[in-house]
């Protein structure tokens, strides 16, 4: 299974040989004890890992990365063609309050309360987690401001090499469960350095947009998570 993951990036910049040491960057905080039970656990004999994850195999096509991850040819998926970006969440199907004991790494404080973080037992790349907050409400993977407000407050917690996204169903999300995927890179990709423009009303402290194929806005973040919700709300209904 081949897959893009970055344009205009060098090969050696996206999985350094030395990605196990940023478990130990930063010791004794939240975050470094997190990434050293993710190597404990992917390390250990009785792994929840559906595969080992090494440095991949990644080639050049067109001024793409392409990626081989054979092991994410067996990830979880929805079985059924998604048709809204606001599927009802379904107790019956998988979600995240299924999980083993195995898989989960433990509690991050967030805005309103702990976020759960769980190991993707098929990485993506070096240290892939997901952050699933409330998982007991059960919320289906739709964007909603106090989930947005909640990952930056856990971000605080986090690494400048840290990469935390998100993705709706009908959008490459193969599980209805309000979540968060975070990934770790070492070098900015293309997309950070870009150049941006005032974004109509919209004051260039609180949100910029971007010279990309598609939309996308860039919103500081600052000390005020709430701000940060409020603007990120104000670029989408300008757009």
């Amino acid at each position: 299974m081949w897959w893009v993951v970055a344009w205009g990036i060098h090969c050696a910049e996206l999985v350094p040989d030395g990605w196990r040491d940023l478990a130990q960057a930063g010791a004794g905080t939240v975050e470094s004890e997190l990434l050293q039970e993710w190597l404990r656990r992917h390390d250990g004999q009785e792994s929840p890992f559906k595969f080992s994850f090494e440095i991949p195999e990644i080639r050049e096509v067109g001024g793409w990365l392409v990626q081989f991850a054979p092991g994410r040819g067996g990830k979880r998926a929805l079985g059924k063609r998604a048709t809204s970006l606001r599927e009802a969440f379904n107790p019956q199907g998988f979600h995240f309050g299924k999980v083993r004991d195995s898989e989960v790494l433990g509690p991050v404080a967030g805005a309103e309360d702990s976020t759960s973080v769980i190991i993707n037992v098929s990485p993506a790349g070096a240290f892939h987690m997901l952050l699933v907050p409330w998982v007991d409400e059960m919320l289906p993977q739709c964007w909603v401001a106090r989930g947005f407000e909640e990952a930056l407050q856990v971000s605080r917690h986090l690494s400048n090499s840290s990469l935390l996204t998100f993705n709706s169903i009908g959008a490459g999300a193969s599980v209805n469960h309000f979540h968060w995927q975070l990934m770790y890179a070492w070098e900015s990709f293309p997309l950070e350095r870009a150049e941006q423009r005032q974004l109509g009303a919209c004051p260039p402290s609180r949100a910029r947009s971007v010279e990309w194929p598609v939309h996308v806005v860039v919103v500081p973040a600052g000390e005020d998570a709430v701000q940060a919700v409020d603007a990120v709300v104000s670029a989408a209904v300008e757009l």
